[in-house]
């Protein structure tokens, strides 16, 4: 029986020096998740953008823990 997908939607913000690294590109490689941003703002320091990660809850999950062992500060939003 497949796992039930889920779609959980993530404040996330990326360090200057990693917002050239294909990170988002990655993690939809790597993990069975699909990645949909919902917005994004570029400033001089870092990137802020909201995330939306469509699959399993496991896979979710080891989707966020990418991100956040390659320092970007995640934070999870109420989905509707």
């Amino acid at each position: 029986m497949a796992e039930e997908q889920i779609a959980r939607t993530f404040n996330m913000r990326f360090p200057r020096d990693a917002v050239s690294d294909p990170l988002i590109y990655n993690v939809g490689q790597t993990f069975k998740v699909v990645t949909i941003i919902r917005a994004a703002t570029i400033q001089d320091k870092d990137c802020m953008m909201a995330l939306e990660l469509r699959g399993a809850a496991e896979e979710i999950e080891k989707a966020v823990e990418y991100f956040k062992h390659h320092r970007v500060e995640v934070e999870a939003l109420e989905n509707e």
